[in-house]
């Protein structure tokens, strides 16, 4: 019987070990496996980005051309506005154009510039009379002029003696480049 019993256990230390054998190869492909997954979440991941890049290479492209069309039209408003009495060529544009609207200049205040990083801001109060729609034009004309400019404040009423013109104080700031250091 110790042939016997001695084969049992033979059988059973092989049987075990293949057993082990098996739960090893079982953890090795198990462990692989998750690197797989792993790498192919990774990688996913990388792909996403990738589309979401490609999607927003458009958008990139646009404002490099937005940008590009800035940096022409501060060219254009370099050359509109030569750096040397800026403020008498906005002042004079001002008074041409109330003049093409057909607008009374009852005064016009210059008022002290303000410096800033690559520009100046050079504010004026100008008092106008006219009519309403005289001046409606020459405030959009003077926003659609090519010049860089704020309007800050409007106060319109009626004139006393003739009710179908108007007074106007219209307070704004024209922006201007600096001189290049």
């Amino acid at each position: 019987m110790k042939g016997g019993t001695l084969g049992a256990l033979r059988g059973q230390a092989a049987f075990a070990g293949v057993l082990a054998a098996l739960l090893a190869v079982a953890c090795a492909l198990a462990a692989a496996g998750w690197w797989s997954y792993g790498e192919i979440s990774s990688q996913a991941g990388r792909y996403q980005g990738y589309k979401a890049l490609q999607a927003n290479a458009g958008r990139a492209d646009s404002l490099s051309a937005a940008y590009a069309a800035l940096q022409e039209d501060l060219k254009a408003l370099r050359k509109a506005l030569p750096e040397k009495n800026q403020g008498s060529q906005a002042l004079n544009l001002l008074v041409e154009y109330a003049g093409k609207f057909q607008l009374g200049i009852a005064g016009i205040n210059a008022m002290d510039e303000v410096p800033f990083t690559g520009y100046k801001e050079l504010p004026f109060e100008v008092n106008l009379s006219g009519g309403f729609k005289d001046l409606v034009g020459y405030v959009h004309a003077l926003e659609t002029l090519g010049m860089v400019l704020e309007v800050r404040r409007l106060e319109a009423h009626s004139e006393a003696i003739n009710k179908s013109r108007i007074k106007a104080k219209l307070e704004l700031s024209v922006f201007v480049p600096r001189a290049a250091p």
